[in-house]
This record gives C-alpha cells, structure tokens and sequence, in this order.
C-alpha cells in the first residue's frame, strides 16, 4: 500500500474546537507522519490500522463511507471523549455527515458544528484539495449572502413598522412564523432536508427555548418600530454583556479580561450614542433592553436543548415556530386583527412587497446562518455578525436619515461600539488560532 492510500481521510474542523481525526498532509510530499500532530508510540499504528480499515471498506462496498467525528472537549453530557468513528459502506457514492454536538459562544447566534469529509473512491486525496478549493468560495459566497439577508431584512421590517406606520408587530410576527414551517416542510417535500414529524415529548422538551424564541421575535418587532436602524443596531450589543453575566452566573464560566474589555467598550459606545440619540423613547429603549435580555436567555438555552434533544438546526426551528405560532395566534386575534383589517395600505402592492420580503428572508437568514456556520466556522458567522451590524448601523444613518437625528455624540458612539466589535471578533480570531495551534491526542 503506497502512502497516497493509507489514511487519506479528514474532518473539516468548525467552530473554533478541533475534532480528533488524523489527516494526511499533502505538502510533506507523501510522508506518513500525521499533519500537524505528533502521535504517541503506538497510536499513529493503530491510526493507519483504521485507515486501512476504511479503505478496504470503500473497496468491498464500492459506495462512500460515513465518518462521525465526535468533540475532544467533555461537555456535560459528553460522557467518554473518545473520538466516534464508524465507517459503513453506502450505496450510490453518497456523501453523508453527522453534526457533531457542539456549543454556543457569546456573541454568535449559532452552534458549533463540523462535517466529517467522506472519501469517495481511490482518489480520495485529490477529490479532497478540490473540495476544499471550491468550499472556500462556497463558504465566503454564504456568509456574504448571510450578511446581506441580515441587513436588508433590518430595513424591511423597519419599512413595514415605520414606514407604511404597520403598527402590529405580532401580526408580522405571524407572517414570519407560518412561512418559516410552510418552507420547511416544502424543502422536506423536495428532499432539500430531512426531519421527522414532530413528537410531543420532544415538544416538551423544546417548550422552554420555544418561549425565548417567541419572546425574542417579538420584542425584536416591536423596538424596531420605536428605535431608529442605527441605536436598534447598538444596543444590541449589550446581549453578548448579558450572556458573559449569564454563563458566569449558571455555567461559573469566567471569560478572559481582554474579551471582557471589548465587551465594556461595545457597550460604553452603545450608551454614549444612546445619550446623543435625540429621537430617545423610553419605551422603544426598554423593548430593545428586553429584547437583549430575553435574547440571552435563548442563546443560553439553545445548546443545552441542542444537547439533550440531539436535533440539528432544521427541526429546533420547526418546533421553535410551531410551539411559538398558537401564542402569537392568540395575540393577534385578541389586539390586533380588527385594526389590521381596516388599515389603509392592506392592499398596497408595495406594503405587500415589503411585507412579504420580511416573513420570507426571516426563514432565509435562519436557513444562512446554519449554512454559514456548517460550511465555515462560528468565528467566520460572529465576524460576519460584526460587520453587518456595523454596515447596517451607518447605512441607516443615510438611507433612513428621516428617523434620525444625527449628533456628534451619536456619530462618536456608533464608532466606539463599532470598534469595540471589531476588536472583539480580532479576540475570538486569536482564541481559534491558539487553540489550533495546541497539539490534540487522536484517542
């Protein structure tokens, strides 16, 4: 066996932790030594064994194999840390993945989750360099696509809210909801996804991140109509505050000084364009202030319920909407459904437009961020967070200069927030660099 064939196999590593499985690396010119690791006596041998193992199964089976990386850091739950590694022949050359458990950190909406790369055939290295050339511009084109969806639903709900004076947000609400599970089961029905139909004791089990999830909607709704672009986009910031102060409180999980110093400084530019901010409504900040809190609470929730339910992205967002949808149901037909039926622009095609944009690029930035998150990393989504909350801030300073006042303070206080960001995501870069730097067991 030549060394182009012995263990040419890997796993794409996300979300900032490395997954053990040993590569080979091609630029040492087909020595057998593992990239970027150094095996103890004994465990690269037992490492080529299952290589071998692999190989003579594409060979018998003619099909792809399955490989399932399991974390090298213990969670709670985790139990043994040991890699989880199956090879299984497979019918058709498929290439098939399992998420791997991952956890939430502050600042990005999104777990951690890495793909196991399947080798397919006796080229296994070649198909491989390929697929990592064409995934690069596949994973910056999705979280180019991510940021843009991001900012532009921003503007959309901002126009239906204000603009066309939509005063319902629950109604909004709703919209969004019953299209995300209209789209959902379509994808399905399509064979885009799979997931099975829902359960109910996975139902109650979802109930507690269900009921972030709609309070998190909501108040994000209704602040947006009571606070301009720029300021909604600021005091958001204050939920990566929240969530430090939560994890320290329920996890005991203590942060380093410099992550924290960018947070004070994301915050302390947030309350400085607060103070300049001359459109101030006390309500409209409270409902942002509430939105961040209740924000906190879904992102500190997401990866315990993630964990305990092992549901991947698509199903924790069909129970989210569908558990959600009879509250905002009940809100709409209660307050708000005689009002909507005599609002003047009902039938106005450009409120309809706006209207429609807004409940379907909701599902897209849901369905983008998994994306995003799945085919690069959570440091890639945060970054990408980072700067379309900065693009976003600045461009509703011009295109919606009819919301608001700009001031020296509020100018001085969207920069400061802006770089105290900028300078948190330089902290989280550095955070991966190093732990991909220290050198993992591959048992």
């Amino acid at each position: 066996m030549g060394d182009d064939e012995r263990g040419r196999w890997g796993a794409t590593t996300t979300g900032g932790g490395t997954y053990a499985d040993p590569v080979v690396d091609d630029k040492m010119g087909g020595n057998s030594a593992l990239a970027n690791r150094e095996a103890p006596q004994g465990e690269e041998e037992r490492a080529l064994a299952a290589a071998v193992a692999r190989q003579n199964a594409l060979a018998s089976g003619g099909g792809a194999m399955t490989v399932a990386v399991g974390p090298t850091e213990a969670s709670p739950n985790d139990g043994d840390n040991k890699p989880q590694d199956t090879a299984a022949p497979r019918d058709g050359g498929e290439k098939q993945a399992r998420l791997a458990p991952g956890d939430y950190e502050p600042g990005v909406g999104a777990s951690k989750v890495a793909y196991a790369a399947v080798p397919q055939g006796s080229t296994v290295g070649a198909a491989a360099s390929a697929g990592n050339k064409t995934g690069s511009w596949t994973g910056l084109l999705v979280a180019v696509v991510y940021g843009t969806i991001s900012i532009a639903i921003t503007f959309f709900n901002k126009a239906v809210l204000s603009h066309y004076d939509f005063k319902w947000s629950n109604t909004l609400t709703l919209g969004q909801m019953s299209l995300a599970i209209a789209f959902l089961f379509t994808m399905r029905a399509f064979k885009l996804i799979n997931f099975p139909n829902p359960t109910v004791p996975t139902a109650k089990t979802m109930s507690p991140l269900a009921l972030f999830f709609g309070g998190m909607v909501v108040t994000g709704l209704a602040a947006l109509r009571f606070v301009n672009i720029p300021i909604y986009n600021t005091l958001r910031r204050l939920t990566t505050l929240m969530v430090i102060v939560g994890e320290f409180v329920i996890l005991h999980k203590v942060v380093p000084i410099d992550e924290i110093a960018s947070v004070i400084i994301m915050v302390g530019g947030a309350f400085v364009a607060g103070y300049g901010d001359l459109t101030f409504t006390f309500f409209g900040y409270s409902l942002t202030f509430l939105n961040c809190l209740v924000t906190a609470g879904y992102l500190l929730c997401i990866a315990r319920i993630k964990e305990k339910t092992k549901k991947n992205e698509f199903e924790m967002m069909l129970y989210n909407n569908i558990l959600s949808l009879p509250l905002i149901l009940v809100l709409v037909l209660m307050f708000e459904l005689k009002e909507v039926l005599n609002y003047p622009y009902l039938f106005d095609l450009g409120f309809i437009f706006c209207f429609t944009m807004s409940a379907v690029q909701a599902f897209f930035l849901n369905y983008f961020i998994f994306l995003c998150s799945t085919m690069n990393s959570p440091l890639t989504t945060s970054v990408t967070g980072q700067i379309k909350a900065i693009a976003g801030s600045f461009l509703g300073l011009v295109i919606l200069d009819a919301d608001v006042v700009v001031t020296f303070l509020l100018v001085a206080g969207l920069i400061v927030s802006s770089g105290g960001s900028i300078y948190y995501g330089w902290i989280k870069y550095q955070q991966q660099q190093a732990r991909q730097r220290q050198p993992k067991s591959l048992v």
